[in-house]
């Protein structure tokens, strides 16, 4: 059965301000209209506004003064409070993306531990994520982990930012050919690895892959995983059950709708197909079970599938599916990890530039089972 997710009123509120003030629509040092003119045009009470307003003004993107009002902040300098350093956390869709609200939380509380305060700044869409690193460097912060998109114009932001010698961590697998910077990932290789050799090992042999990263031959490691589990049974990997878009996918809603078109395509070309590899996760798996149950297969009756995030259980619980099996990415302890070698750097002044790499675990579900014979 579908679901809709509700928003609570202040969410929506700050959705709609923060796209104003990306958009430019909200100029730098422009004036906001009053509590109550923001909320007779919402249709909402003044404590949403409120609400809305607060958190914004803690992410620094606009400034409130006693007696005057509230601006869009033109310098986005963050000041330290009572002495504390702030680290930034650069991080797409937070509010959209239930893995990414947690991961936020996990930050949090390690700054706190640490003695940091964490400032979050986010975009629903990827592409305006390179303008926000851009801005690190004009900040007063200490450093920042970045949830770098697979966009290029984040090549040049993240250069600027080592022109400034900002410390900064990489918090995902995607390589950036042109920059070499410290990061924290899962091992994507084993990733892959793990997903394809579960279900090898239960007899399938005609397995659909969906990645949603136009050049997954050279960038991806979790394909290299899967071609190494493929190898190890003495199969050849059919290029026909791949499918991989045009063009970068900057939205989780825009990945949900090309994975359930293209799972729908492998579907009609291969009928043959017993299991699917959502390579990316959560929406990739979610627009998978979307297309496997418009088809009338059964999961895992007809179609096996494994989610590479254990989050997909979350986006899983909108459909009628059983449990899914996933391969967990850890993404709480890469997180901590990252920020702990932030912090490491601006303590210890640079270290060598290392890739760390945290293992994934397999997690048994109901969404495979043996081919039907």
């Amino acid at each position: 059965m579908n679901t809709i997710e509700i928003k609570p009123a202040y969410k929506r509120l700050k959705h709609t301000l923060l796209e104003q003030i990306r958009s430019k629509k909200l100029q730098p040092g422009e004036q906001l209209p009053s509590f109550r003119e923001i909320a007779e045009a919402a249709g909402t009470s003044i404590m949403p506004v409120r609400q809305a307003v607060e958190e914004l003004e803690n992410e620094g993107l606009i400034v409130r003064y006693h007696g005057k009002g509230t601006f869009v902040n033109s310098k986005r300098k963050h000041q330290a409070q009572n002495g504390i350093r702030e680290i930034v956390l650069v991080i797409p869709g937070i509010d959209e993306n239930p893995l990414f609200a947690r991961q936020a939380r996990c930050i949090h509380d390690r700054c706190v531990e640490r003695g940091y305060r964490q400032v979050i700044l986010s975009a629903d869409d990827y592409r305006l994520e390179s303008n926000i690193i851009g801005e690190l460097s004009s900040m007063n912060v200490a450093g920042a982990v970045i949830y770098q998109p697979e966009v290029p114009e984040v090549a040049v932001a993240l250069r600027k930012l080592q022109e400034q010698k900002l410390p900064f961590v990489l918090q995902n697998h995607w390589q950036l050919p042109s920059i070499v910077a410290p990061r924290c990932s899962t091992d994507d290789f084993e990733v892959g690895y793990l997903a394809a050799k579960h279900l090898l090992e239960l007899g399938h042999r005609q397995i659909g892959l969906l990645i949603p990263d136009s050049k997954y031959e050279t960038l991806d490691p979790r394909y290299h995983g899967y071609l190494k589990a493929i190898m190890e049974f003495g199969l050849s990997p059919r290029q026909s059950l791949v499918e991989y878009p045009q063009s970068i996918l900057h939205k989780p809603a825009l990945i949900v709708k090309w994975s359930e078109g293209a799972t729908q395509k492998l579907l009609l070309e291969h009928p043959e197909i017993t299991a699917f590899i959502p390579m990316s996760g959560r929406h990739t798996a979610l627009g998978v079970c979307k297309a496997v149950l418009k088809t009338q297969r059964r999961i895992p009756q007809d179609i096996s599938i494994v989610c590479v995030s254990l989050y997909g259980s979350y986006l899983m619980s909108t459909l009628d599916t059983p449990k899914i099996t996933s391969v967990d990415l850890h993404e709480d302890i890469v997180a901590k990890k990252a920020l702990d070698m932030v912090i490491k750097h601006i303590e210890e002044g640079p270290q060598v530039i290392t890739h760390q790499l945290i293992p994934p675990t397999f997690v048994p579900g109901q969404s495979t089972a043996p081919p039907r014979r």
